[in-house]
Protein backbone atom coordinates (compact mmCIF):
# COMPACT_ATOMS: atom_id res chain seq x y z
CA UNK A 1 0.00 0.00 0.00
CA UNK A 2 2.72 2.46 0.62
CA UNK A 3 4.69 2.05 -2.22
CA UNK A 4 1.71 2.60 -4.63
CA UNK A 5 1.37 5.91 -3.69
CA UNK A 6 4.96 7.00 -3.13
CA UNK A 7 4.76 8.69 -6.82
CA UNK A 8 2.32 10.68 -6.37
CA UNK A 9 2.95 12.60 -2.62
CA UNK A 10 0.30 14.75 -3.48
CA UNK A 11 -2.43 12.12 -3.67
CA UNK A 12 -5.24 12.25 -1.09
CA UNK A 13 -5.95 8.80 0.35
CA UNK A 14 -9.50 7.92 0.80
CA UNK A 15 -10.47 7.41 4.19
CA UNK A 16 -12.13 3.64 4.13
CA UNK A 17 -8.59 2.77 3.03
CA UNK A 18 -6.87 3.81 5.91
CA UNK A 19 -9.49 3.58 8.69
CA UNK A 20 -7.21 1.65 10.81
CA UNK A 21 -5.09 4.71 11.41
CA UNK A 22 -7.53 7.57 11.35
CA UNK A 23 -9.32 5.40 14.23
CA UNK A 24 -6.22 5.30 16.21
CA UNK A 25 -5.42 9.18 15.88
CA UNK A 26 -5.87 11.26 19.67
CA UNK A 27 -9.57 11.90 20.00
CA UNK A 28 -8.39 15.76 20.43
CA UNK A 29 -6.87 15.71 17.18
CA UNK A 30 -10.09 13.72 15.63
CA UNK A 31 -12.31 16.59 17.17
CA UNK A 32 -10.25 19.24 16.31
CA UNK A 33 -11.05 18.83 12.71
CA UNK A 34 -14.74 18.68 13.46
CA UNK A 35 -14.45 21.67 15.94
CA UNK A 36 -12.13 23.39 12.84
CA UNK A 37 -13.79 26.67 12.00
CA UNK A 38 -17.19 25.78 14.42
CA UNK A 39 -17.98 29.49 14.32
CA UNK A 40 -19.25 29.53 10.71
CA UNK A 41 -22.00 26.74 11.96
CA UNK A 42 -25.11 29.20 12.83
CA UNK A 43 -24.21 31.19 9.90
CA UNK A 44 -23.74 29.02 6.42
CA UNK A 45 -22.93 25.11 5.23
CA UNK A 46 -19.86 23.71 6.58
CA UNK A 47 -18.65 20.39 5.29
CA UNK A 48 -15.19 19.05 6.66
CA UNK A 49 -12.82 16.30 5.07
CA UNK A 50 -10.81 14.04 7.15
CA UNK A 51 -7.95 12.72 4.89
CA UNK A 52 -3.84 11.23 4.61
CA UNK A 53 -1.23 11.90 2.37
CA UNK A 54 2.02 10.01 2.09
CA UNK A 55 4.66 12.14 2.09
CA UNK A 56 7.23 9.68 1.35
CA UNK A 57 7.99 5.98 1.87
CA UNK A 58 10.39 3.50 2.20
CA UNK A 59 11.76 -0.17 2.90
CA UNK A 60 14.54 -1.08 5.18
CA UNK A 61 15.44 -3.78 7.30
CA UNK A 62 12.34 -5.70 7.34
CA UNK A 63 10.19 -3.18 7.78
CA UNK A 64 8.12 -0.52 5.69
CA UNK A 65 8.34 3.41 6.90
CA UNK A 66 6.49 6.26 5.72
CA UNK A 67 5.77 10.27 6.27
CA UNK A 68 2.09 10.99 6.42
CA UNK A 69 0.38 13.99 6.81
CA UNK A 70 -3.04 13.68 8.48
CA UNK A 71 -5.36 16.83 6.30
CA UNK A 72 -8.29 18.16 7.61
CA UNK A 73 -10.10 20.14 5.13
CA UNK A 74 -13.03 22.70 5.78
CA UNK A 75 -15.75 24.06 3.12
CA UNK A 76 -17.04 26.98 3.36
CA UNK A 77 -19.16 28.92 0.73
CA UNK A 78 -16.47 29.88 -1.94
CA UNK A 79 -13.58 28.91 0.58
CA UNK A 80 -11.71 26.06 1.24
CA UNK A 81 -9.06 25.71 3.66
CA UNK A 82 -6.88 22.97 5.34
CA UNK A 83 -4.91 22.08 8.20
CA UNK A 84 -2.32 19.56 8.27
CA UNK A 85 -0.40 17.40 11.18
CA UNK A 86 2.91 14.99 10.35
CA UNK A 87 3.37 11.58 11.02
CA UNK A 88 5.93 8.64 11.23
CA UNK A 89 4.43 5.09 10.52
CA UNK A 90 6.70 2.08 11.16
CA UNK A 91 5.76 -1.77 10.13
CA UNK A 92 6.92 -4.60 9.82
CA UNK A 93 5.38 -8.21 10.33
CA UNK A 94 4.67 -8.22 13.93
CA UNK A 95 2.31 -4.63 13.32
CA UNK A 96 2.74 -1.21 13.43
CA UNK A 97 3.46 2.11 15.11
CA UNK A 98 2.31 5.13 14.24
CA UNK A 99 3.95 8.25 16.00
CA UNK A 100 2.60 11.72 15.34
CA UNK A 101 4.99 15.00 15.24
CA UNK A 102 4.03 18.01 16.63
CA UNK A 103 4.41 21.22 14.55
CA UNK A 104 4.18 23.74 16.90
CA UNK A 105 3.99 24.99 21.14
CA UNK A 106 0.41 23.54 22.55
CA UNK A 107 -1.91 26.23 21.80
CA UNK A 108 -5.76 26.28 22.99
CA UNK A 109 -7.24 29.26 21.25
CA UNK A 110 -4.59 29.75 17.85
CA UNK A 111 -5.92 30.03 14.45
CA UNK A 112 -2.72 29.33 12.38
CA UNK A 113 -2.91 26.51 9.69
CA UNK A 114 -0.06 24.38 8.89
CA UNK A 115 0.83 22.36 5.53
CA UNK A 116 3.61 20.05 5.57
CA UNK A 117 5.87 18.56 3.22
CA UNK A 118 8.97 16.50 1.94
CA UNK A 119 11.71 18.26 1.41
CA UNK A 120 14.97 15.34 1.68
CA UNK A 121 16.06 12.19 3.47
CA UNK A 122 19.84 12.05 5.05
CA UNK A 123 21.99 9.05 7.25
CA UNK A 124 22.41 9.57 10.59
CA UNK A 125 23.77 7.80 13.36
CA UNK A 126 20.51 5.18 14.02
CA UNK A 127 18.05 5.03 11.03
CA UNK A 128 17.61 8.47 9.13
CA UNK A 129 16.28 12.01 9.53
CA UNK A 130 13.89 13.07 7.28
CA UNK A 131 13.31 17.02 6.51
CA UNK A 132 9.80 18.80 6.44
CA UNK A 133 9.16 22.09 4.95
CA UNK A 134 5.98 23.11 7.21
CA UNK A 135 4.53 26.22 6.00
CA UNK A 136 1.84 28.05 8.20
CA UNK A 137 -0.37 30.87 8.32
CA UNK A 138 -2.82 33.12 9.91
CA UNK A 139 -4.81 33.33 7.32
CA UNK A 140 -7.61 31.85 8.05
CA UNK A 141 -11.51 32.19 7.17
CA UNK A 142 -11.82 32.21 10.76
CA UNK A 143 -10.27 34.99 11.89
CA UNK A 144 -10.02 37.77 9.35
CA UNK A 145 -7.85 40.78 10.48
CA UNK A 146 -5.55 43.32 9.73
CA UNK A 147 -2.13 41.47 10.84
CA UNK A 148 -0.80 38.35 9.39
CA UNK A 149 1.51 36.26 9.91
CA UNK A 150 3.38 33.47 7.76
CA UNK A 151 6.12 31.36 6.96
CA UNK A 152 7.91 28.01 6.67
CA UNK A 153 9.70 25.79 9.58
CA UNK A 154 12.73 23.81 8.73
CA UNK A 155 11.60 20.78 10.58
CA UNK A 156 14.30 17.31 11.12
CA UNK A 157 12.23 13.96 12.33
CA UNK A 158 13.78 11.05 13.33
CA UNK A 159 12.99 7.79 11.73
CA UNK A 160 11.79 5.55 12.45
CA UNK A 161 11.77 7.07 16.21
CA UNK A 162 9.26 9.35 15.24
CA UNK A 163 11.19 12.43 17.18
CA UNK A 164 11.14 15.90 16.31
CA UNK A 165 15.28 16.33 16.14
CA UNK A 166 15.41 20.00 15.30
CA UNK A 167 12.34 23.09 14.31
CA UNK A 168 13.82 25.99 13.10
CA UNK A 169 11.48 29.13 11.37
CA UNK A 170 13.76 29.42 8.17
CA UNK A 171 11.73 31.94 6.53
CA UNK A 172 8.57 34.63 8.04
CA UNK A 173 6.47 37.11 6.09
CA UNK A 174 4.42 39.81 8.66
CA UNK A 175 2.49 42.48 8.06
CA UNK A 176 0.98 44.79 10.40
CA UNK A 177 -1.66 47.61 9.65
CA UNK A 178 -1.59 50.99 10.91
CA UNK A 179 -3.90 53.61 10.18
CA UNK A 180 -2.00 55.73 11.92
CA UNK A 181 1.91 55.54 11.03
CA UNK A 182 1.25 53.32 7.80
CA UNK A 183 1.58 49.64 6.91
CA UNK A 184 4.71 47.68 7.65
CA UNK A 185 5.89 44.56 6.21
CA UNK A 186 8.92 42.62 7.47
CA UNK A 187 10.15 39.75 5.79
CA UNK A 188 13.06 37.39 6.33
CA UNK A 189 14.33 34.42 4.18
CA UNK A 190 17.14 32.45 5.20
CA UNK A 191 20.07 30.52 3.18
CA UNK A 192 20.30 27.12 4.46
CA UNK A 193 23.59 24.45 3.94
CA UNK A 194 24.24 20.84 5.56
CA UNK A 195 27.60 19.86 7.53
CA UNK A 196 28.19 15.89 6.83
CA UNK A 197 30.61 13.96 8.70
CA UNK A 198 32.91 11.46 7.03
CA UNK A 199 30.31 8.63 6.75
CA UNK A 200 28.18 10.56 4.62
CA UNK A 201 25.70 11.67 8.07
CA UNK A 202 24.12 15.01 8.64
CA UNK A 203 26.07 16.55 11.71
CA UNK A 204 25.30 20.37 11.38
CA UNK A 205 23.29 22.89 9.77
CA UNK A 206 24.14 26.75 9.01
CA UNK A 207 21.46 29.12 8.39
CA UNK A 208 22.27 32.80 7.14
CA UNK A 209 19.26 34.63 7.53
CA UNK A 210 18.21 38.58 6.02
CA UNK A 211 15.40 40.65 6.06
CA UNK A 212 13.69 43.40 4.63
CA UNK A 213 11.33 45.95 5.94
CA UNK A 214 8.96 47.33 3.34
CA UNK A 215 11.36 46.11 0.59
CA UNK A 216 14.41 47.57 1.78
CA UNK A 217 16.98 45.31 3.14
CA UNK A 218 17.39 45.89 7.28
CA UNK A 219 20.79 44.86 8.95
CA UNK A 220 21.97 42.87 10.10
CA UNK A 221 22.26 39.42 8.48
CA UNK A 222 22.05 36.16 11.43
CA UNK A 223 24.09 33.61 11.36
CA UNK A 224 23.12 30.62 13.47
CA UNK A 225 24.35 26.97 13.48
CA UNK A 226 22.99 24.00 14.77
CA UNK A 227 25.22 20.85 15.85
CA UNK A 228 24.41 17.20 16.06
CA UNK A 229 24.33 16.43 19.96
CA UNK A 230 24.69 12.34 20.73
CA UNK A 231 23.69 12.84 24.32
CA UNK A 232 20.68 15.01 23.73
CA UNK A 233 19.62 12.72 20.48
CA UNK A 234 18.66 16.11 18.55
CA UNK A 235 20.71 19.52 16.98
CA UNK A 236 21.37 22.18 19.06
CA UNK A 237 22.01 25.72 18.40
CA UNK A 238 25.67 26.57 18.98
CA UNK A 239 25.85 28.92 21.71
CA UNK A 240 26.54 32.54 20.92
CA UNK A 241 24.61 32.36 17.43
Amino acid sequence: MLEKWTGDPTQAIAPDAWRLLLESLPAELRNGCREMLSDFETMVKVDRDFSLRVLHAERGNHERRAILAFRCTVHIPDVTAYDERPAVLVSDKEGAVLRLVSVAEECKNCSDLYHVGYTQRFAAAAGSVAELNVEHSTTNPCCDGGDSHSGSDLLLVAVPEGAKVLAFEKETDDYNHDDQDGDTQKVCKSEISYGRDGKDRLQAIDARTSCTVNGKFEPPIKVSRFEWNASKKRFLQRSGD
